[in-house]
């Protein structure tokens, strides 16, 4: 059964209720995705409305190109995180335009790409 709608694929966070059988196996009585709230209700459910959450600004000018970046955005501005692009290949290549041309309509996304950026150690 599945706790929330939406599509659940390799390598997505997904909730998960169940329990553990006496041989060490989790059977899963039902699963699906976190659920959908806006970035004020999270913030004010976490409490920390004007902290960093992830611990990842370094100073103050970066601080106050984090809150542009969020005045500019709207309070609930859409940010995709993506990690381990390989933008040497062109198979990711195809697909992040893909994915930029399906996020042009969708006001102003900012988008987030974390390394590693190669599909080979350097």
């Amino acid at each position: 059964q599945l706790l929330t709608e939406g599509i659940i694929t390799k390598y997505c966070i997904v909730l998960v209720e169940g329990e553990m059988t006496e041989d060490g196996v989790l059977q899963v009585h039902r699963m699906g995705n976190p659920i959908i709230e806006r970035r004020t209700e999270s913030i004010q459910g976490i409490g920390l409305q004007s902290a960093d959450l992830f611990r990842s600004i370094s100073g103050l000018n970066e601080l106050e190109a984090v809150r542009n970046q969020e005045a500019l955005h709207g309070p609930e501005g859409m940010m995709v995180v993506l990690s381990n692009v390989h933008l040497d290949n062109t198979h990711v290549m195809e697909k992040l335009r893909t994915m930029f041309l399906g996020f042009a309509g969708s006001g102003n996304p900012f988008f987030v790409l974390m390394g590693n950026f190669l599909s080979f150690p350097c």
